[in-house]
């Protein structure tokens, strides 16, 4: 998504507004100003129906789930995190409290497409909010165009496009937030309302998105390109059981071209499926997959590449198929109906080893500090974050291309290094055909005194999705640009 796209001129608010008309009956003997006396009805006549209750409010079960401020200088939290099922959509609903002594106007309230993402990390989807039919206003509530005042809330409703039946729970990415795993409710369970409910969706703009992630290796001998690897979801390649591309597929396969660029190399392309079936056909299938996403990079590469086909059936899992209990794990599964493409060889081992990246201390010479939080396995995937503190008595600016985060907002400096296994892994996007959304911080909003200002003794929390390393690893190195450190972090659950 362009980063144009993400700052278009502000939406109009507006304002459905019922005047009710009361109308009263006088009844009795008295008369009237240069009137007569009224006359009250027979008492054989039945009163007339009276207005009908307002419906009651729907009982909300707090869910407990909390989204907390990216930065210490922005109070503001996102409280009572739900996700429901509404037809062939998911509604995401919360409270959104604004902690500071002023009004807070969310940013989603004046863009074409707002700073929100729900994804599904065991199936690599990530589902943007659509828009409108005839439209370019989204399918986010506007009752926050004037701002939510300080020391209160306001209920943010968002209509995405519902994932597959068998998703359970994803990732809530919303701007001023700390992202967080929200559990799906079923069809049925209690929302507020909201005229957003009444929008019709527009069916040219489904905003849905392949999650893509690439791994490099060290460089080898000069002339040959980087190792480089990419993990394709087959739900988004291909129909359950089959071997023909979806539509959706020229987005993840165009990611690739991408990330291989035009200097050619030896590409082998590996098909793998879950446990659902017999051994033979999962491994006739996962050739069969392999061997399409082989024929659609070639379109796509050109000349100057060789490529390998090979299907490994469902012998070689990255998940569980069942869980502790023996019972399926659909979401183990997911991870496991996977295409895997790769650019060279990448071999474990100390030579050669995995070149430093050049960063900038931007950050660093500015006065600001870095500390490194857990990376967290979830659904496949590492979530990273960090925290940067301004312990200085002044405030300081972040300039764009500091190192640490580029012109979208995102913190595509932080990278992970497993130097083991000689692999580095960078952040993750959501991608459409021609571009993609970085999945991290999506904006420089550090405090309402200006946007990238960090003010004196606040904090600000940068975090970053990454593809997972093998089981067996438990330390990666994060590399933070803008402060020129490498620091080792532990990979927890």
């Amino acid at each position: 998504m362009s980063e144009g796209l993400l700052r278009r001129s502000a939406r109009a608010a507006v304002a459905l507004m019922a005047v009710s008309a009361v109308v009263l009956v006088a009844v009795g003997c008295g008369t009237g100003s240069g009137g007569s006396a009224a006359t009250p009805p027979p008492l054989s006549v039945a009163p007339g129906p009276s207005a009908a209750p307002a419906a009651p409010e729907p009982t909300i079960v707090d869910s407990g789930i909390v989204a907390r401020a990216v930065s210490t200088a922005y109070p503001v939290e996102g409280r009572n995190m739900r996700l429901v099922r509404r037809g062939d959509e998911v509604v995401l609903q919360f409270e959104l409290f604004n902690g500071m002594k002023q009004s807070f106007k969310p940013i989603w309230a004046f863009e074409f497409l707002p700073p929100m993402m729900l994804v599904d990390l065991p199936r690599s989807m990530a589902y943007m909010v659509p828009t409108k039919v005839h439209s370019n206003d989204s399918l986010v509530s506007m009752n926050t165009v004037d701002g939510i005042p300080g020391g209160s809330s306001s209920t943010i409703t968002a209509r995405f496009n519902a994932p597959q039946a068998e998703a359970s729970e994803m990732l809530v990415v919303v701007d001023f937030l700390r992202p967080v795993m929200v559990p799906i409710q079923p069809e049925g369970a209690a929302v507020r309302d909201d005229p957003v409910f009444a929008l019709v969706k527009s069916p040219d703009d489904p905003e849905e998105r392949v999650v893509s992630c690439s791994v490099k290796g060290a460089d080898g001998a000069p002339g040959k390109p980087t190792p480089v690897e990419v993990r394709l979801p087959s739900d988004v390649l291909f129909e359950f059981g089959s071997a023909t591309l979806s539509p959706a597929a020229q987005a993840a396969i165009g990611g690739v071209k991408g990330m291989f660029g035009s200097n050619g190399g030896a590409i082998s392309v590996e098909g793998h499926t879950d446990a659902i079936g017999d051994d033979a056909s999962n491994l006739r299938l996962s050739e069969q997959r392999a061997a399409a996403v082989r024929d659609a990079l070639a379109a796509q590469l050109g000349s100057g590449f060789t490529f390998t086909p090979v299907g490994f059936g469902e012998t070689k899992p990255i998940a569980p198929n069942q869980k502790a209990d023996g019972s399926d794990d659909p979401n183990g599964r997911a991870q496991n109906r996977r295409v895997e493409v790769r650019l060279g060889t990448v071999v474990p081992g100390a030579a050669p080893a995995l070149r430093p990246v050049t960063m900038k201390t931007v950050l660093a010479d500015a006065g600001l500090q870095v500390e490194v939080g857990a990376l967290r396995r979830m659904g496949g995937f590492l979530l990273a974050d960090l925290t940067v503190r301004n312990p200085t008595p002044l405030p300081i600016q972040l300039p764009t291309n500091n190192g640490l985060v580029g012109n979208r907002g995102a913190p595509g400096g932080m990278s992970l290094a497993d130097r083991q296994a000689q692999r580095r892994y960078e952040l993750c996007s959501a991608l459409e055909t021609g571009d993609g959304q970085t999945i991290g911080n999506t904006g420089n909003y550090y405090s309402p005194i200006k946007f990238d200002m960090l003010p004196a003794g606040a904090a600000v929390s940068f975090w970053a999705l990454y593809l997972a390393p093998p089981a067996e690893t438990t330390t990666m190195d994060v590399e933070i640009g803008g402060f020129g450190t490498v620091q080792p972090s532990p990979i927890s659950f």
